[in-house]
């Protein structure tokens, strides 16, 4: 069943994040199909994921083991009525060989990893995580670099400055106040920008 709790996760400190380099991507989910800027993310995708490997390789100088890690977040490609483009930057990152790829959900009432959850990424290998904390405060404290595929180009809410800040907005304004970062490459036409920390 899609909806059953699935036995293969762990909690947060099942995996060994010391000694690696830590990558965490994160974007804005949930964008109409039709919107120019989806578009525009979904355009530029192979130019992202070779953007950031260069960076990567360019930044990672001890040459530590490479984590992908994500919020817990489902695949939503452009077949998806809301596509969320940073996922798609997971998912052909995943297929480099080599790279660990690691989410991790917070844990509500029940653990948090379904079988629903892991069918959207067709079959794609990845550790299962949860923990009582929220996974952005975790992954932004522990990672060396930090990809926003989209968040700058959807500041607030349905575009509306009433409604307020969108969840990944904001969450890349707490990472850089509370962070010492630099700004490795930034395009503000479609909001994608990789930050490593210093």
């Amino acid at each position: 069943m899609s909806d059953s709790i699935i036995s293969e996760q762990s909690l947060y400190n099942y995996v060994d994040f010391s000694n690696h380099f830590v990558v965490k991507i994160a974007g804005k989910g949930n964008i109409q199909s039709n919107d120019n800027r989806n578009k525009n993310l979904a355009f530029n995708l192979n130019d992202a994921v070779d953007k950031i490997l260069y960076y990567i390789d360019t930044t990672n100088i001890n040459r530590y083991p490479v984590i992908i890690c994500w919020d817990g977040d489902n695949y939503q490609g452009q077949e998806h009525d809301k596509p969320s483009p940073f996922t798609d930057v997971i998912y052909r990152l995943s297929k480099i060989s080599g790279f660990i790829l690691v989410a991790l959900k917070f844990k509500k009432d029940n653990n948090p990893w379904k079988q629903k959850h892991v069918n959207t990424w067709n079959g794609m290998y990845f550790h299962k995580l949860f923990d009582n904390f929220e996974p952005h405060t975790i992954f932004n404290k522990i990672c060396n670099m930090y990809i926003s595929y989209g968040s700058t180009q959807f500041q607030f809410k349905d575009d509306d400055p009433i409604k307020g800040e969108t969840s990944g907005y904001s969450q890349l304004q707490e990472f850089k106040q509370m962070y010492n970062v630099n700004t490795l490459y930034e395009n503000n036409r479609i909001g994608f920008e990789i930050y490593f920390k210093n």
